[in-house]
């Protein structure tokens, strides 16, 4: 479906007030909008990739002059249909990659998609077979730290959410019905067309939406509710790509930053558990106690299974002298993450924090 794409929406909304993409923009400010200033040069009410390639290439000085990732678009990303999601990643990411990084993340991705092209047009063929062409390439499939596609691209080490953006990002090109699906701390890429409907995971594997149920323990009020085995929207899309800048300004100690892109996230996606629980733990952090249990609270109205938000709010409630509520919140993360290894020293923590706010003798054993 046509949609507005945010990487050139919001490097021009900040530079032409009352920017409307949906008819063009005034970049000789003349007070019209005309000419290759347009577009939606057809006039249906939409504007579909072809009328956005030809929109940038009509414009390129101008927007050249504006520097930033437009530069990088037209020196490395020309190839790709404007509206491919890979921009918008790359764009979000931009804040932490140089432009050697910008350039190989596009350059990896058309690699494989040019291998990928002659794989035969059958079914879903090209989805599974990108990821035998990844390995070719070199690339490891395997869970790790990293929370950026720029880096894992560096890497050559790509996790869950990274393999499934390169799969939407060729699916895209190639006009294939594929879509990221979000499950608790896991991505995956679905195929939906006539009729047929097949999950494709990391490493070219096949499971049914039963199996992520089981397997990850999924509130089916969670499910129902379209939190999780949902396809993503492009909004929410953006919203993940947020949250990953985000963690990664948390993980270099920028809480501010941090927050602000969490709240960025949020406004794209008000429905994701992880991030109310991570931008939770950045209010705890900048003392912003009822902030942080407001999110936490919220992350467990989303998802009553998700043992983060409990073991979070553990320790905010212990933080505030809550040693009953820490204590049931840390036993409830224990029996939701059972091969933890940080809960069970945390749960005899809170124990003991509990025993001692109850001013009785003996123990907790």
């Amino acid at each position: 479906m046509p949609h507005i794409p945010h990487w050139i929406e919001a490097q021009l909304s900040t530079r032409f007030e009352g920017l409307n993409l949906n008819v063009g923009v005034d970049f000789d400010g003349s007070g019209a909008i005309d000419g290759s200033e347009l577009t939606d040069t057809n006039n249906d009410g939409t504007v579909d990739a072809e009328e956005w390639r030809a929109f940038l290439n009509q414009n390129e000085s101008a927007l050249r002059n504006f520097g930033g990732f437009f530069n990088y678009y037209f020196d490395y990303g020309t190839a790709f249909k404007p509206d491919n999601i890979l921009h918008d990643l790359l764009f979000i990411e931009s804040v932490f990659a140089d432009e050697a990084q910008i350039a190989g993340a596009y350059q990896m991705v058309w690699n494989v998609l040019e291998r990928v092209r002659s794989t035969p047009r059958y079914y879903v063929m090209p989805l599974f077979s990108s990821y035998d062409v990844m390995r070719e390439m070199g690339i490891v499939f395997a869970n790790h730290e990293n929370d950026l596609f720029i880096q894992d691209v560096t890497d050559r080490l790509f996790d869950c959410d990274t393999a499934s953006d390169v799969l939407l990002a060729i699916a895209h090109e190639l006009n294939i019905p594929a879509s990221m699906v979000y499950a608790p701390e896991h991505f995956f890429i679905r195929y939906i067309d006539d009729g047929v409907r097949l999950n494709v995971d990391i490493g070219g594997a096949s499971h049914t939406d039963l199996d992520y149920a089981i397997a990850l323990n999924i509130s089916p009020q969670s499910i129902a509710e379209g939190i999780y085995l949902d396809e993503l929207s492009y909004d929410e899309l953006l919203a993940l790509y947020y949250r990953n800048v985000a963690i990664t300004y948390r993980k270099n100690k920028n809480d501010v930053e941090a927050l602000r892109y969490y709240n960025i996230s949020a406004g794209f996606n008000e429905n994701d558990p992880a991030t109310y629980n991570n931008r939770g733990i950045v209010k705890e952090h900048l003392d912003d106690y009822k902030g942080a249990l407001e999110d936490f609270n919220r992350a467990l109205v989303l998802d009553p299974n998700s043992g983060p938000a409990y073991y979070s709010r553990g320790w905010l409630r212990s933080d505030l002298g809550d040693c009953a509520g820490a204590l049931s919140d840390m036993e409830r993360a224990a029996e939701l993450m059972p091969n933890s290894e940080d809960l069970p020293m945390a749960l005899l923590e809170i124990k003991m924090l509990y025993w001692n706010s109850q001013d009785m003798g003996g123990g907790p054993f």
